[in-house]
């Protein structure tokens, strides 16, 4: 994929993620953001609601950055020909102007009714073609959770221009498919200058708002804490011209987006940190996406939307 070099300012100030690690291709050598390899870490009952608990208080702490000031679908001519009409101006939008409940663990719902939309990004005239690391990566995650999560939308086209300025992204290509997704653009993650503390290209993927940039995706939310999918877009940027990724890239980063968190790893020394990673997904040398992850995603979706940790089936052992 073509890469544009242009600086680029973040859209949030919220980083869903930014992930290090990866070779070119195949399953396993990506760790994000711990080093040393893939490790596999053991799932439990007690470390999945421990890592559930710590989602719940970062959702705590995310409501009361809500934005309820958006009607949608949003009538302004520019989104609409745009095919933006969910745009949102913070990391999070209400659907309904109503608050979302205290002490929920935000997902997106996922039922045999509802599926994920997803996407496969082609700028500039690229040919249209679907990266085998994308779908092992999506792939990954529906044998975590043990049903069909995402629905394949087809392609969709962007020209160099329409990626050029993250605020003004054309989405019009996708119009009679629907109003927003999930797309997996190759090639597109951001590149960094090298510092003194920071080796360039250290985010090998993302989920954003938009293509080469780091800025949290803003998403609509409901009363329930359910993200809609379907409704407004988000990005997994998954590599540049420096820096690599393999199937697990993908699947962890899909798996942020599947956990409504973000965030660098703040605590290599901990448990699990304050920002998202845990152990066996990003922190301390443990791999990007082990068992450890998989637990966490098969709990979260084969319980009730809106089931308080404490009372969720651990599901994993069941499988």
């Amino acid at each position: 994929m073509k890469m544009n070099k242009f600086a680029m300012v973040a859209l949030s100030l919220a980083v869903m993620a930014g992930c290090k690690g990866g070779s070119d291709g195949g399953n396993g050598g990506g760790d994000n953001g711990g080093g040393g390899g893939v490790v596999e870490t053991p799932a439990s009952e007690s470390y999945t609601r421990t890592v559930l608990e710590r989602f719940v208080e970062m959702h705590n702490d995310e409501a009361d950055y809500i934005f309820y000031d958006f009607t949608f679908p949003r009538t302004e001519d520019h989104l609409v020909a745009a095919n933006d009409e969910y745009k949102c101006g913070a990391s999070y939008c209400s659907l309904d102007g109503n608050p979302v409940a205290p002490d929920s663990l935000w997902r997106h719902e996922v039922s045999s009714e509802k599926l994920v939309p997803v996407y496969h990004a082609v700028i500039d005239g690229e040919t249209e073609q679907r990266d085998e690391r994308v779908l092992n990566g999506m792939k990954a995650i529906e044998d975590a959770i043990g049903r069909p999560v995402f629905e394949d939308k087809g392609f969709i086209h962007f020209s160099a221009e329409d990626v050029s300025d993250p605020t003004a992204i054309n989405y019009a290509d996708a119009a009679a498919r629907g109003k927003g997704g999930l797309i997996m653009s190759v090639g597109t993650a951001q590149e960094y200058t090298e510092t003194p503390t920071r080796s360039s290209a250290t985010q090998c993927g993302t989920v954003a708002a938009a293509p080469y940039i780091s800025g949290a995706p803003n998403q609509i939310i409901d009363s329930r804490g359910v993200i809609q999918s379907d409704k407004g877009w988000a990005w997994i940027n998954l590599g540049n011209d420096t820096c690599g990724f393999d199937s697990d890239i993908v699947a962890h980063e899909a798996s942020h987006y599947l956990f409504v968190i973000g965030g660098m790893s703040g605590d290599n020394n901990s448990d699990h940190d304050l920002n998202g990673h845990f152990n066996g997904f990003g922190a301390n040398g443990t791999g990007s996406f082990t068992e450890s992850p998989r637990a966490v995603l098969h709990t979260i979706y084969n319980n009730a939307i809106g089931a308080p940790v404490a009372s969720m089936a651990y599901t994993w052992d069941a499988r």
